[in-house]
């Protein structure tokens, strides 16, 4: 009977070792320090695995192929919608009359002018209920002068051209003294 040898180890080639005191170790992958040890209690697996050797199976917009290449694509999308870029969009004014009210874009921010009354005659309303802007004439105050008031004289009976000259004229032209017969 030949004695036991405690102290040589021996390898059976691809990563299968057993040492001299009978304790079996296969290496999945030596390069990688992945192993898997069977011993008289159990077998043990130890794995050193970074996020760059585990799969990822690409879904929806993304094409990376492993977990660490699959979180840089996600942070650079992050990245790509940042407010102080903003975002790609646009906002213009429609229409052939009137006044726009949209102003301006500054990064993420579409910035509109506000509707304002200019003068008391008009009031502006925000309408929350309809998500409207209501724009209507003050009639309390709203005065008109008789010389805001043109005329159009079409019998040439007239110089004036508003109402309160031609009324003018009107107060000029009596004769208070004359009497006048009208009829038999």
């Amino acid at each position: 009977v030949p004695d036991t040898d405690n102290d040589t180890q021996y390898t059976a080639g691809n990563g299968l070792n057993l040492d001299g005191s009978n304790e079996f170790t296969a290496v999945a992958s030596p390069d990688a320090d992945n192993a898997l040890d069977v011993r008289a209690n159990g077998i043990y697996a130890t794995d050193d695995q970074d996020a760059g050797e585990v799969a990822f199976t690409a879904t929806g917009n993304t094409t990376s192929t492993d977990v660490q290449s699959a979180i840089v694509e996600l942070q650079t999308e992050i990245d790509g919608f940042a407010a102080t870029a903003g975002q790609t969009n646009t906002a213009s004014n429609v229409g052939t009359g009137g006044v726009g009210i949209f102003a301006r874009k500054t990064g993420a921010d579409l910035e509109f002018k506000n509707v304002n009354a200019g003068s008391n005659k008009i009031t502006v309303t925000d309408d929350v209920g309809n998500d409207e802007i209501d724009i209507d004439i003050n009639e309390a105050n709203l005065a008109i002068d008789a010389t805001q008031v043109s005329i159009t004289d079409s019998g040439n009976n007239f110089t004036a051209v508003n109402v309160e000259a031609a009324l003018e004229e009107l107060a000029t032209a009596t004769d208070n003294d004359t009497q006048y017969t009208a009829g038999n």
